[in-house]
């Protein structure tokens, strides 16, 4: 009898081991699942901020500082002028790039090289 009173003990030590083991298990795996839709949500807005060609976005203000920068010190030795220069530059191109569907809409007879260029596209 001490046997079994023994081994149902152990038994059900096991079992809520295993059962808090599930619990946690289960804890972690919510909070990863919470973090994947979080970060889906966030690579989704992004994408469509990268994307987004009709309104200013601020991927341009990213790009042609960088790239100008990159490009323009090439194989040159350190120079912070040049390198200030270089990113206003960029930072001008990304705001003109930027607001390039604005600048269009406010030129004269825009509409119709917007309807040439959709047109010959098409």
């Amino acid at each position: 009898m001490d046997r079994l009173v023994t081994a149902a003990e152990q038994l059900s030590t096991k079992f809520e081991t295993h059962s808090t083991m599930l619990k946690q298990a289960n804890n972690i795996t919510n909070d990863i699942l919470d973090a994947l839709e979080e970060t889906a949500i966030m690579a989704s807005w992004m994408s469509e901020s990268f994307l987004a060609a009709t309104t200013k976005s601020w991927w341009p203000f990213v790009v042609f500082p960088t790239a100008s920068l990159v490009l323009g010190s090439y194989g040159l030795p350190p120079s912070i002028l040049r390198n200030i220069g270089l990113l206003a530059f960029g930072e001008v191109v990304g705001f003109i790039v930027s607001s390039s569907d604005q600048l269009t809409t406010h030129l004269p007879h825009s509409q119709e090289i917007k309807a040439n260029f959709t047109a010959s596209s098409v």
